[in-house]
Formats: structure tokens, sequence, C-alpha cells
């Protein structure tokens, strides 16, 4: 009778280490979005123009923050989604150097950022720098947070794991000492 009892109660702490690990696993609204931009191109008038996208939900109202390296706000606008949970932004930037684009939705929250990079010799002109050299075309990179991918295996799913490996270890001892002692 004992050791069915602690049979049981081993079975039930194993699924309630579980529990979490299974939870991870859920997909919530927004989780999906992200912000990606297109390679800024010349404007014509000395600046540079770049199309960034920003993915939520459809209906909520998106928004695009971009900063520049010194922390300034120079682009902040409000779009509504579309059926398909997009909007996309058009954003000048008349300043070389790297700017960071954050989107966010009024629903799904933090959507994710990506770098616009406009090149050297943009101001004043989209031709020659005035140093012999001629911009080229900038640069977007990364989607999402600017953490590494997930892959599903975190630390918070390893330890649950190992919590559980250690518990039917202790279990399977504990029956064994069980058996040995009733004989």
């Amino acid at each position: 009778m004992k050791v069915t009892r602690l049979i049981a109660l081993l079975v039930a702490a194993f699924f309630v280490l579980l529990a979490p690990t299974a939870a991870q696993a859920v997909s919530y609204p927004g989780e999906e979005g992200g912000v990606s931009a297109t390679p800024p191109a010349p404007s014509g008038n000395g600046c540079y123009t770049s199309q960034v996208t920003v993915e939520g939900v459809a209906g909520e109202t998106l928004t695009l923050v971009v900063i520049d390296a010194d922390g300034n706000e120079v682009f902040n606008e409000d779009q509504a989604a579309g059926p398909d949970g997009t909007a996309t932004f058009t954003v000048e930037l008349c300043e070389p150097g790297s700017y960071l684009a954050s989107g966010s939705g009024s629903e799904s929250g933090e959507l994710g950022s990506t770098e616009i990079t406009v090149p050297q010799g943009s101001q004043g002109g989209g031709g020659d720098s005035g140093d012999g050299s001629t911009p080229t075309t900038g640069s977007s990179t990364g989607s999402g947070s600017g953490n590494l991918p997930a892959t599903g295996a975190d630390s918070g799913t390893m330890l649950t794991l190992a919590g559980a490996l250690a518990l039917l270890l202790v279990g399977g001892v504990t029956l064994v000492a069980a058996k040995r002692k009733a004989l």
C-alpha cells in the first residue's frame, strides 16, 4: 500500500514539474509580430528613406519609434494596422549613422526592433561625399529583440527536466529501499 502511494505521489510531482514546460509552448497574440526595414535609399534631397514594416494584430494601433546612436528620438508615428496586422512607415533620415527602429502595438506591446544604417556622405546630397568616396546603400539587420533566436530550450526548461530526473532517481532509490526492507 505504501509503495503504491509513493508511486502515485512521484507521478503527480513529475507532472507538476512539467506544467511550466508545457505553458512555455503556448503562443499568445502579438508574439509573432516583428519589425523589418528595407535598406535606406537616397531620396534626392540629401537624405535617405527606408520603409519600415511593423507586424502586430489586425486593427490595433502600431507605433514606430526611431532613435539615433545618441539616444535621441528622431521619428515617432502611429498607424492603424491593416487586415494583415501590418503597417508600413516611411522613415527619412538625413544624418549618417546607425538608428534603432522599435515597433509596438496597442494590444500586443513591444513587437521588436531593427537597425537602420545610413551611410557616410548622406548629408547634403546623395552623390559624392566630398572625400572621394561615394555612399553605399545602408543595411537593416535583424528582427525581434536582438537576442539569439528562440530554440525552445532555455534555462527554465533545462532546470525543470533536471528536477524531474532527480525526482525519478530519488523515487527509484526509495522504491528499491522499500522493497529491500519488506523482504
